[in-house]
């Protein structure tokens, strides 16, 4: 790693993915929120991994344009559970397709250095999708939704976005992984989104300009067709830096408790109003 990162010597391992969340898309959020303050006061570090059936994830600024309540609602109307996340990003859809992946860390004492948390997404990704391609590519893709100078691309087309949350002793840094179906039905969704959003207005509004051929997803680019092949070549790859331990998402043994997370949910969805 081109970074001074050493994986801590144990990681628990969270795997939600073999079990599609259909519940409210801000209970995986939650979570994070909950086991990145455990973490900060001792809790062992933690890989979250999850998916969802179909939902939408809105950025703070997505939510301020000017017919956002319009877009939600056609987006509800198809059947997406929709929230304003509070980290940082724009509109992002979120499907069986889609692998989401947390990485929460304890931060070290004095230490700011918000590259180096998305440095550790970006070789986290590389390393584990290095037997699929030589190239995996960081900056940002023009067209692609949620773009940002930590997009992840193979020969031009983005397939991962990185963001990143920081708590006083802890962090997250979460990405998406579009690994099957279609990445240029999602971007269209998107795009789609922005449109209604931004309504008639003659002003300019900034939002992402995104392009449909921006985005693909990895079965797609490469000989990695699906989220199990995923998760096996991600297990293998952290198996050599690190002890892991998987559990079950609804597990005990993680030390959280629900009440916790549904208690996080009401104040991530008091940052927003819906009505």
């Amino acid at each position: 790693m081109s970074t001074s990162f050493r994986w801590p010597n144990n990681i628990l391992l969270v795997n939600h993915t073999n079990n599609v969340l259909t519940q409210n898309i801000l209970y995986p959020f939650a979570f994070d929120e909950v086991a990145c303050r455990k973490v900060g006061f001792g809790q062992t570090p933690m890989i979250h991994m999850w998916r969802h059936m179909k939902a939408f994830v809105l950025g703070m600024r997505d939510w301020k344009l000017p017919k956002a309540k319009e877009g939600v609602a056609w987006l509800q109307q198809q059947g997406y559970d929709v929230m304003v996340r509070h980290s940082g990003g724009a509109a992002v859809p979120v499907d069986k397709g889609v692998i989401n992946i947390s990485i929460i860390l304890p931060k070290p004492i004095g230490e700011i250095n918000i590259h180096h948390d998305f440095e550790i997404m970006y070789q986290f990704i590389k390393n584990t999708l290095g037997g699929f391609s030589r190239e995996i590519n960081k900056g940002e893709v023009i067209g692609s939704y949620c773009p940002g100078d930590y997009d992840l691309s193979i020969n031009g087309f983005k397939f991962c976005g990185i963001a990143q949350r920081r708590q006083t002793k802890s962090f997250i840094v979460h990405a998406f992984v579009v690994v099957e179906g279609s990445g240029s039905d999602r971007a269209a969704l998107v795009r789609d989104f922005y449109k209604i959003a931004v309504g008639n207005s003659d002003e300019f509004i900034e939002h992402p300009q995104v392009e449909p051929t921006s985005t693909a997803s990895l079965s797609e680019l490469t000989n990695l067709n699906s989220v199990d092949h995923f998760v096996d070549q991600m297990k293998k790859y952290i198996s050599t830096e690190a002890n892991i331990f998987e559990q079950k998402f609804e597990s005990n043994n993680i030390e959280i408790d629900n009440d916790e997370i549904l208690d996080m949910m009401e104040r991530i969805k008091s940052r927003y109003r819906e009505e």
